[in-house]
């Protein structure tokens, strides 16, 4: 589930990944390209993208506004376990600096040790 709780997201054994919208119970966007089935997806904590790992080692970054896949990455050598985001949102009325700024990290684990 997103941020705002209006979307949830499912991956499948039939290599998709499918984002609803839960107050209306319909499909907004229906994601292919892994090889092999998707075990995981987890929504950004600000940002209208969702990330996929796969069967295939491969985790993909989707851009929910257009509807494309904007990043992949094929570093891991097994399935991905987990993904999570480090997230810092700068406080109400500071000036952004480097110390302040939105920065976001994702990382991910899984039993190849990478």
């Amino acid at each position: 589930i997103d941020s705002t709780s209006t979307l949830a997201a499912t991956c499948s054994s039939d290599s998709t990944v499918k984002v609803w919208d839960i107050k209306g119970g319909f499909c907004t966007h229906n994601f292919t390209g892994h090889q092999g089935g998707v075990g995981l997806v987890r929504f950004h904590p600000s940002r209208l993208v969702l990330l996929s790992a796969g069967d295939d080692f491969t985790l993909k970054m989707w851009d929910l506004k257009t509807s494309k896949l904007i990043a992949q990455f094929k570093d891991h050598l097994s399935t991905i376990a987990d993904i999570s985001f480090l997230y810092k949102r700068p406080k109400k009325g500071d000036t952004e600096t480097p110390e302040t700024a939105i920065t976001d990290l994702c990382v991910t684990a899984g039993r190849d040790k990478v």
